[in-house]
Order: C-alpha cells, then structure tokens, then sequence
C-alpha cells in the first residue's frame, strides 16, 4: 500500500479519495447536529461545547473508517464494490454511526455529572 496525496495505491487498484469526500461535507454536518442537540437536549453550556468539540475528533474517525472499510473491500473482494451502492450507503451508515456516538457522549458526559434524567 502507497499514498501519493489523496490517491491510495493498492495491489488491486488505486483508491482515489476525492476532495469531495474528505469529510469536511460530513463534519460541518455532524458539528450543526452536535449543536443543535446539545442545544436541545441538555441546559449545560459545558456540556454542549463538549459535544460540539466532540464531532471533529469523532467525524475524522468516522471518514477514516469508511475509507479504511473501502479499502479492505477493493483489496479483498472486488474493485467494483467500491463505487455506487456501497460508497452511498457507507456514507450514510458512518453519519448514523458517528450520531450514535454524539449520543453515547452526551449520556456519559450526564452521567459524571450526575445530572438527574429531568434536568435537562
């Protein structure tokens, strides 16, 4: 495996990484949902700047996985997997995921603070 800039070059094929899926789209996304449910869900202005802070560290590993799962699948099963269904599905399955994650933050952040659950 080499990477030259955004272009991944494996044994099967070279994985083009384009400008448009860096993630920066699925960040600013993430960033207005961590606001907008901080906002929402929860009265402490730590904790909402927390989880807005959060969804740059978790976004980035999101978009990482999806390119490492894209990846394996062109390594290991075929080139043509990669494109199409799967490159959309993916991106929606990693923003649902990375959501998730927003949420499973969000009840431990409440749970060190030992907010009761009508607070907020």
């Amino acid at each position: 495996m080499l990477r030259e800039g955004n272009v991944i070059v494996l044994p099967a094929m070279a994985l083009e990484v384009a400008e448009a899926c860096i993630g920066i789209r699925s960040l600013m996304s993430l960033a207005t949902s961590a606001v907008i449910y901080g906002y929402l869900m929860d009265r402490s202005i730590a904790v909402r700047a927390l989880l807005a802070l959060a969804s740059v560290p978790i976004a980035v590993v999101a978009n990482g996985s999806r390119i490492v799962g894209t990846g394996l699948l062109v390594q290991y099963w075929e080139p043509d997997k990669a494109e199409g269904f799967f490159h959309t599905f993916s991106g929606w399955l990693i923003f649902v995921v990375s959501l998730v994650m927003l949420y499973v933050l969000h009840r431990a952040l409440r749970m060190m603070w030992h907010e009761p659950e009508g607070a907020g």
